[in-house]
C-alpha cells in the first residue's frame, strides 16, 4: 500500500486500463474533492524480516502507527485537486532480535532518541503536496522536507518513494458494474552496489470491483513487480513489495474509508548458499474523519 506516499520523478506516472465486466447494476468511483476539505486518517504498519545463515540468526520488527492528514488545497476547472499531506502524531516501535529499541512517541511526554529527531520535527508540518484528479490519478507533486525524514515516515511500495507517489488509488472512468477490473502501472526504487546505486523496477496494481453493500463498494487490490530480477540482495528488498488487500469507498461522500494490505517473501541464498531471507508486512488505512481544514487543526490540537 502506500501510506501517504522522493522526488517527483521517481514517482513513476500510472497507466491504467480497465476490463468490462458485463451486465448488472453499475455504479460511478468518483472522489469528491472540495477546497478546504481535511481527510484524517490513521495509518499501522507492522515489518518483520529474519535472516538465518548457518547458525546465525537476526530478528527485526517494527511496528508504526501514525494520524496522517490531506487538506485539500484548492481544486482547478478541470477538476484537478491539490492536497497537502502531513503527519500529525507518530508512533514508532523498533526491535531487534526481540530486544526493544528506542522508540517515538509523538503523542507522549517521552524524551526524543537521537535517531528520531528529525522525524519528530516533522510532525505536524506539511510532508509533500500532490495533485491528483477526480480519479485519483496522479498528475504531479513535490516533496517538502528531506529524504530522510520522508523515507522513515511514508515508506511504500515504491520502496521509500511513497510520499509524492499519491497515497490515493485510481478509480475507473465512468460507471462500472460488480466484477469490473482495471490496474494502475508504476515505478519504484531498488538499492544496488552496496546501496550507493538506485535502479527502477516496474510495478503493477490490479483492482477488481467485488461488491457494492450499503453505498459502500469493496475493492480487491494485488501488487506484482513486472521487473524480471535474479540478484538475492534485490529480492530481498522487494520481498514484500506484492501486497495484496482490500479497499472500502464510500460512493455518496467519495472518499476511501479503508485500505489494508499484507505481504510475504522469502529469499534463498542471499548471503551465501543455505542463507533464508525472510519478511513479512501488513498496513491498514482507517479513516478517521472528513472535516473542514479548520476544524482538522482544532482536532490535532486536542488529541
Amino acid at each position: 500500500m502506500n501510506g501517504f506516499p522522493t522526488t517527483a520523478a521517481a514517482i513513476g506516472l500510472t497507466l491504467c486500463s480497465a476490463v468490462s465486466a458485463g451486465d448488472g447494476p453499475t455504479y460511478e468511483l468518483k472522489y469528491r474533492f472540495e477546497a478546504g476539505t481535511a481527510f484524517r486518517y490513521r495509518e499501522t504498519v507492522s515489518f518483520e524480516t529474519e535472516a538465518r545463515s548457518g547458525d546465525f540468526v537476526e530478528t527485526n520488527a517494527t511496528k508504526s502507527e501514525t494520524v496522517k492528514s490531506a487538506v485539500i488545497a484548492s481544486v482547478d476547472d478541470a477538476g484537478v485537486a491539490t492536497l497537502t499531506l502531513t503527519v500529525e502524531q507518530a508512533k514508532l516501535t523498533p526491535t531487534a532480535n526481540g530486544q526493544a529499541l528506542p522508540r517515538l512517541d509523538t503523542a507522549s511526554d517521552e524524551p526524543v532518541p537521537f535517531a528520531y529527531e528529525a522525524v519528530a520535527d516533522a510532525i505536524g508540518r506539511p510532508l509533500a503536496e500532490i495533485r491528483v484528479d477526480a480519479a485519483g490519478g496522479y498528475v504531479d507533486g513535490r516533496p517538502l522536507l528531506g529524504d530522510d525524514v520522508l523515507e522513515t515516515l511514508a515508506k511504500g511500495e515504491t520502496g521509500g518513494d511513497a510520499v509524492t507517489r499519491n497515497f490515493l488509488i485510481p478509480l475507473p472512468d465512468g460507471p462500472v458494474a460488480v466484477g469490473h477490473r482495471w490496474e494502475q502501472r508504476f515505478k519504484g526504487r531498488i538499492s544496488f552496489d552496496g546501496a550507493n546505486l538506485k535502479r527502477e523496477i516496474d510495478l503493477r496494481r490490479r483492482f477488481e470491483l467485488k461488491a457494492v453493500d450499503d453505498g459502500r463498494a469493496t475493492i480487491a487490490v494485488r501488487t506484482t513487480v513486472l521487473t524480471p530480477l535474479r540478484d538475492p540482495q534485490a529480492l530481498t528488498q522487494v520481498a514484500t513489495r506484492e501486497p495484496r488487500g482490500e479497499i472500502v469507498f464510500d460512493l455518496d461522500r467519495g472518499v476511501m474509508v479503508s485500505h489494508r494490505v499484507w505481504a510475504s517473501g522469502r529469499v534463498f541464498d542471499f548471503a551465501g548458499p543455505g542463507s533464508v531471507f525472510e519478511a513479512s508486512s501488513e498496513q491498514a488505512l482507517t479513516l478517521l474523519e472528513v472535516a473542514d481544514a479548520a476544524s482538522a487543526a482544532v482536532a490535532t490540537t486536542d488529541e
